[in-house]
C-alpha cells in the first residue's frame, strides 16, 4: 500500500508515492477529500452532500456525492471507509497531512528548551507554505467555503504565532540575521504587525545594520499613515530613538587583542548562552589570580556585543580603590556623566535605565562589600536590559549571580605521546614562545619540558605567558629546571600557600632573577603607578627608558597598548610592589617623584582648560585620574602644601565639569585636615585655596552656610597675597554663598569684589565668570540694564580667552535675558551658540538645561507644539541623569504647556509630580513656583477666588523669587472680582492643599 500525501497549505495537492495523483472528476472531491482528513471524523452523505452541492435538490446532491466518492474509493481507496450512511479518512492507511503535521510540531514545541523548541518551529513553518487551500475554489458550495475561511483563518493565526515565537527566541539566542528572516515573513504575511517592525528593528540593530533597522521603522511608518491614517505607537518610536541613539554611539570600548585566543572553548560557550539568555543578567567568571579572567571576559565580550542594542562596556576596576570609586568608574565607561549634588548611584541607574547594555566588570574582588553588591543588585532591578559580567577571585553571593569556574588550561597529565601538542595549556606556551623567538618549534625534544612546565604552572595562563618569555634566551628544559627547583624550595617553605599561588610565586621571582639591574628597578618603582602610565611617567618616576620598557613588554612583565601607554597585571604589580620595599632608597624616592611629575602635568593643564585645548586637558585628566588622585593622596600625608596647591586649579575645572562635586569635597578636606593638623600657619596660602576651592563644592552640593564660613576664612588668609586669582576664587565663592542664603545685595557685592580682584590679578576667567554671576544677579532682581551690561562684558572676555565653558553659561543667561524681555530671536540666538558649544565640548548633562530654555522661548513666543518637544527632551534627560532641581523645574515648565492648552488634568498630574520631588530635595523656592503655575491654572479654569489667594502668597513670600513675585502681581490685577474665596493662606502647604483640589473648570 502506497503512501498518499495530502498537501493543503499554500493550495491543494494529492501525491502518491511522490507523483500526482490525477483523474479525480471535479474539484470537489479533492475538497471532499480534505474535509475528511482534515476533520478527523466520520460524516452522514447528507451532512457531505449540503456541504458541496447545498444548492441542489437533495436527490441531485445526493446523487452528486454518489459519484463523487465512487471517483474518490478509485484514487485513494484505501484511505477513505465508505458505509451506507457515513464516510470517514482512514488514518490507519500511510499518509500525510501537512495541516496536521504543522499543527502536531507546533503542540509539540511547547515546553520544550529554547533551542529545541525553535528547531520545532522551524521545520513546522516550512510546511506553512501559504494559506489554507489558497487559490483552490470550489463553485456553488458556500458552505464548505464558510469552513475553509474557518480553517484559514485558524490556520494563519497560527502561523503568526509560531514565526512571532520563533522570531523571538532567535533575537533571545543571538541568531539576529535568522531573526531578520523570521521577522521578515511574519510581516510578509501581516504588515500592519507593529510588533513584528519592532522585532526586525532590534534584528537589524542588533547584526550592525543599524541603517536598515532605521529604514524599517519608516516602512512601518508609511504603512500604518497610508492604511490608518496613524503614527507607530510610542513604543515603536521609543525602540527607534534608542536605535538611533545607538547608532550614534561607541559599540564598545574594548581594548584591542594584541595576542590570540587560546582554548577555553567550553567556558567561551557556556558564556555565550549564559548572556544571550534573557534569564541570566549576572555572570561571574571565578578563578584565581592570572588564570585569565579578564582575557575570557574580553573575548566573550567581543562575541556577544551584538546582542545588545547599545554595545558592550569595560569597567576596569582593579585601580579602584574604595567602594565610592565604583559608579564613578562604570559612569566614566559608558560615558555618562553625573550631575549636581546628588550620589552618583541614583543617576547611573536612571542613565542605564534606558539602555540594553553589557556591562563587563573587571577585577571586583576586592570591592565585594555592601555599597557596591547593593549597587550590582539594584542595576539589575531597575535596569531590565542591562546584564553584568564580572571576573573575580571570589564570588559575589547575590541570588542571581551565574558562575563559571575558570581553572587553569586543559594540560597533559603524562608524559608520553604526540598528542599533547594538542592541549591547550601547550598551544599557549608555544605561541607566547614564538612571539619572543620565531623560529620555536614543538618537537621531540621541546614537548616533554613544555609539558612539564605546564604541569607545573597547573595551566595558569599567566605563570605559561610568563615563562615562555624566557624561551629567548633559555631552551624549555632549562626552564623547566629552573622552575622544578624554586617550587619545590617554595612548597617546603610556604605550605599553606595554595599551589596554583606558589607556581605563580615561582614564575614571578624567575622573571626577577633574569632581569638586570636596571630593568629590576624600573619594575619595582613602576609599582607606584596607577591604572598605567606613558612613557614620559615611565622615565620621570623610575627612569626607564624606551629599551627598558621594550625589555619588560618582552618578558610580559609590562603590557604595552600600542599607542604608547603601558600597565601591569595586578598580580605583578603587587610582587613589584614587594620587591620596591626591600630597596629602602627607592621605596622613599619613587612616590615621591611621581607625586611630583603628576602634580607639575595636572599644574600645566591650567592654561588649556581656560582655551582651545580644554578638552585635551580634560581627556588627560580623565586618562590619568588614578595616578592623580594617587599623587594627591602622597601629597595628603605628608601635608606637602606646595606639592598639593600644584593639583587645585585644574580640579576646580575638572570636576566641575564632571559634576563629581562630592569627590572634591573629600579630596579637599582630606588635605585641609592633614594641612591644619601637620603643618599649622606655615601654608596660609594654600590653606586659603584649598579652603576656597572646599567651599566652592560646599556650594554646589547645596551646604550654603559651610561655604559662607569657609570663603570668608578664605578671603581673609588670601588678603595679603594680593594680586592673585585665589583671592578672587574665595571672593567669587563668597558670593555664591550669599546668594544660596538669599542675600542677594552682599551676593552682588562679592561678585563685583571678585571681579574687581581678578582684573588686578588679570585673570580672564574669573573676570569672566565674576560679571555673569552679577548680570545673572541683576537679572533676579529685575534690572534688565545692569544685567545686560555684565553679561555683555562676561561674553566679551570669554570669547577673547577661548574659555568655552564660560561661555555656555554666559549664552544661557544672555538666552534668558533676552526672553524676559520679549526678545525671542536674539534669545533663539543665544541658546543656539550655547548649543554649538555644547556639541563642541560634549557636556550631556546640560542639554536638559538648553532643552529647558527653548521651551521657554516657545512658549512665551505662542508655539506650544515646539514648546512641549522641548521640554519632553528636557524631562526625558533630566530623569536619565537623577537631576531632580532639573525635573522639578521641567515639570513646571510641562504645567504651564498643559494649562496654555487648557489641557488642566495634565498640569494638574505635572505639578502634583513637581510638587513631590520639590518637597523630596526640600527646594522652598520651587516649592513657590509650583503654587505659581498652580495659580496659573486655576485662574484658566475659572477659579478666580482661589488664584487670588495663591497669587498673594507668592507675592507675599520671602523665598519667591523677582520673576515670580513681579508675575504674580501682574497677574493679581488682571484677575476679575471674586465673590468669595478661601481665607487668606499663610503656609507653602496650605496653598499647595488649594491649588491641588481645583478639579474640574467653572
Amino acid at each position: 500500500m502506497s503512501n498518499l500525501e495530502i498537501h493543503l497549505l499554500g493550495g491543494l495537492q494529492v501525491n502518491r508515492a511522490g507523483a500526482p495523483v490525477t483523474g479525480f472528476i471535479s474539484s470537489k472531491v479533492p475538497a471532499l477529500l480534505a474535509y475528511l482528513a482534515v476533520t478527523g471524523r466520520p460524516h452522514q452523505r447528507e451532512t457531505l452532500a449540503g456541504l458541496l452541492w447545498g444548492e441542489m435538490p437533495d436527490a441531485s446532491a445526493a446523487n452528486n456525492l454518489r459519484q463523487a466518492l465512487t471517483n474518490l474509493r478509485k484514487l485513494a481507496g484505501p484511505h477513505v471507509n465508505i458505509t451506507r450512511d457515513s464516510v470517514a479518512f482512514d488514518y490507519s492507511a500511510p499518509y500525510s497531512l501537512d495541516v496536521e503535521t504543522f499543527r502536531d510540531l507546533l503542540r509539540l514545541s511547547g515546553g520544550q528548551p529554547s533551542n529545541q523548541r525553535a528547531e520545532l518551529l522551524r521545520r513546522a513553518l516550512t510546511l506553512y507554505e501559504g494559506e489554507f487551500l489558497e487559490g483552490f475554489y470550489v463553485r456553488d458550495a458556500p458552505e464548505f467555503e464558510d469552513w475553509v475561511l474557518v480553517q484559514r483563518v485558524r490556520l494563519r493565526e497560527l502561523a503568526l504565532q509560531s514565526w512571532d515565537a520563533l522570531t523571538t527566541l532567535l533575537l533571545d539566542s543571538g541568531d539576529f540575521s535568522g531573526a531578520v528572516d523570521a521577522a521578515g515573513r511574519l510581516l510578509a504575511m501581516d504588515p500592519w504587525r507593529e510588533e513584528a517592525h519592532r522585532q526586525r528593528m532590534l534584528a537589524l540593530a542588533r547584526s550592525g545594520q543599524f541603517s536598515a533597522a532605521m529604514a524599517q521603522y519608516q516602512t512601518c511608518r508609511d504603512i500604518l499613515r497610508r492604511e490608518f491614517d496613524a503614527e507607530p505607537s510610542g513604543e515603536t518610536t521609543a525602540l527607534f530613538e534608542r536605535i538611533r541613539a545607538a547608532m550614534r554611539g561607541p559599540r564598545h570600548n574594548l581594548p584591542a587583542a594584541t595576542t590570540g585566543f587560546v582554548g577555553r572553548e567550553t567556558e567561551l560557550a557556556n558564556l555565550r548562552r549564559f548572556l544571550a539568555s534573557p534569564d541570566t543578567r549576572l555572570v561571574t567568571i571565578l578563578g584565581s589570580g592570572g588564570s585569565g579572567k579578564t582575557r575570557l571576559a574580553l573575548e566573550a565580550a567581543a562575541q556577544c556585543a551584538p546582542m545588545f542594542l547599545n554595545g558592550v562596556r569595560l569597567v576596569q576596576l582593579a585601580s579602584v580603590d574604595t567602594a565610592e570609586g565604583v559608579p564613578w568608574a562604570m559612569a566614566d565607561a559608558v560615558g555618562f556623566v553625573p550631575a549636581g549634588a546628588e550620589p552618583p548611584e541614583p543617576q547611573l541607574l536612571n542613565f542605564l535605565r534606558q539602555k540594553e547594555l553589557l556591562l563587563v566588570l573587571d577585577n571586583v574582588e576586592h570591592l565585594i562589600e555592601p555599597r557596591v553588591l547593593d549597587l550590582l543588585a539594584d542595576i539589575l532591578r531597575q535596569a531590565p536590559d542591562v546584564t553584568l559580567l564580572v571576573t573575580s577571585r571570589a564570588r559575589l553571593n547575590l541570588s542571581a549571580e551565574r558562575l563559571v569556574d575558570l581553572a587553569g588550561l586543559p594540560f597533559p597529565v603524562d608524559q608520553g605521546g604526540s598528542a599533547q601538542g594538542g592541549f591547550p595549556a601547550v598551544q599557549l606556551f608555544a605561541q607566547r614562545s614564538r612571539r619572543v623567538r620565531p623560529d620555536f618549534d614543538l618537537s621531540m625534544e621541546t614537548l616533554a619540558p613544555v609539558t612539564r612546565i605546564c604541569q607545573m604552572t597547573e595551566g595558569l595562563p599567566l605563570a605559561i605567558e610568563l615563562a615562555a618569555a624566557w624561551t629567548r634566551t633559555m631552551t624549555p628544559a632549562e626552564i623547566a629546571t629552573e622552575l622544578a627547583g624554586d617550587i619545590a624550595l617554595l612548597a617546603s617553605t610556604a605550605y599553606d600557600v595554595p599551589a596554583r599561588h606558589r607556581s605563580m610565586a615561582a614564575v614571578f621571582e624567575h622573571s626577577w632573577v633574569l632581569l638586570d639591574e636596571s630593568c629590576q628597578s624600573a619594575l619595582a618603582q613602576l609599582s607606584v603607578c596607577c591604572g598605567g602610565f606613558n612613557r614620559a611617567a615611565a622615565q620621570a618616576v623610575a627612569g626607564a627608558g624606551t629599551v627598558t620598557l621594550q625589555t619588560l613588554v618582552d618578558r610580559s612583565l609590562l603590557r604595552a597598548d600600542g599607542a604608547g601607554r603601558y600597565d601591569m597585571h595586578p598580580m605583578i604589580r603587587e610582587f613589584a610592589a614587594g620587591k620596591l620595599a626591600g630597596r629602602p632608597v627607592d621605596a622613599a624616592d619613587a612616590p615621591r617623584r611621581h607625586a611630583r611629575y603628576f602634580a607639575t602635568q595636572t599644574a600645566g593643564r591650567e592654561h588649556e582648560f581656560h582655551g582651545a585645548r580644554d578638552r585635551d586637558a580634560l581627556q588627560w585628566m580623565l586618562t590619568e585620574a588614578d595616578n592623580i588622585r594617587a599623587a594627591w593622596e602622597w601629597g595628603v600625608q605628608q601635608a606637602d602644601s606646595d606639592l598639593l596647591e600644584d593639583f587645585l586649579e585644574s580640579f576646580l575645572f575638572f570636576f566641575d565639569i564632571q559634576g563629581r562635586y562630592r569627590e572634591c569635597v573629600e579630596l579637599t578636606g582630606q588635605a585641609l585636615e592633614a594641612l591644619q593638623s601637620r603643618n599649622p600657619g606655615s601654608a596660609k596660602r594654600a590653606l586659603g585655596r584649598l579652603l576656597g576651592l572646599h567651599a566652592a563644592f560646599r556650594f554646589r552640593l547645596g551646604e550654603f552656610e559651610g561655604t559662607r564660613r569657609e570663603a570668608e576664612r578664605a578671603v581673609d588668609l588670601l588678603e595679603p597675597n594680593r594680586p592673585y586669582r585665589d583671592f578672587g576664587h574665595a571672593r567669587l565663592y563668597l558670593g555664591a554663598a550669599w546668594y544660596g542664603l538669599g542675600d542677594l545685595d552682599r551676593a552682588l557685592a562679592w561678585f563685583l569684589a571678585a571681579a574687581a580682584a581678578y582684573e588686578e590679578a588679570g585673570h580672564a576667567w574669573g573676570i569672566g565668570a565674576a560679571l555673569d554671576n552679577a548680570g545673572f544677579l541683576e537679572l533676579l532682581r529685575g534690572n534688565m540694564d545692569a544685567a545686560e551690561t555684565h553679561l555683555k562684558r562676561s561674553l566679551e572676555v570669554a570669547s577673547q580667552s577661548g574659555t568655552r565653558y564660560l561661555l555656555t553659561g554666559v549664552y544661557d543667561h544672555l538666552a534668558a535675558l533676552m526672553s524676559a524681555q520679549g526678545r525671542f530671536a536674539e534669545a533663539l540666538s543665544y541658546v543656539e551658540r550655547c548649543r554649538a558649544v555644547l556639541d563642541e565640548l560634549d557636556r550631556p548633562y546640560i542639554v536638559a538645561s538648553l532643552a529647558l530654555s527653548l521651551s521657554r522661548i516657545a512658549l512665551q513666543a505662542g508655539d506650544l507644539t515646539a514648546a512641549e518637544n522641548h521640554v519632553e527632551r528636557s524631562l526625558q534627560v533630566a530623569r536619565e541623569t537623577g537631576n531632580q532641581l532639573d525635573l522639578v523645574q521641567s515639570l513646571l515648565q510641562l504645567g504651564a504647556i498643559a494649562t496654555a492648552r487648557c489641557n488642566f488634568a495634565a498640569g494638574l498630574a505635572a505639578y502634583q509630580e513637581a510638587a513631590a520631588v520639590a518637597h523630596e530635595i526640600r527646594a522652598e523656592s520651587l516649592l513657590v513656583d509650583v503654587v505659581a503655575g498652580l495659580a496659573d491654572r486655576a485662574a484658566a479654569m475659572g477659579w478666580t477666588a482661589e488664584a487670588a489667594a495663591l497669587y498673594r502668597l507668592v507675592v507675599d513670600h520671602s523665598n519667591a523669587s523677582q520673576e515670580a513675585a513681579i508675575r504674580a502681581t501682574q497677574s493679581l490685577t488682571s484677575l476679575p472680582a471674586a465673590d468669595s474665596g478661601p481665607d487668606a493662606i499663610k503656609t507653602l502647604d496650605e496653598a499647595l492643599a488649594v491649588g491641588l483640589k481645583v478639579n474640574a473648570a467653572k
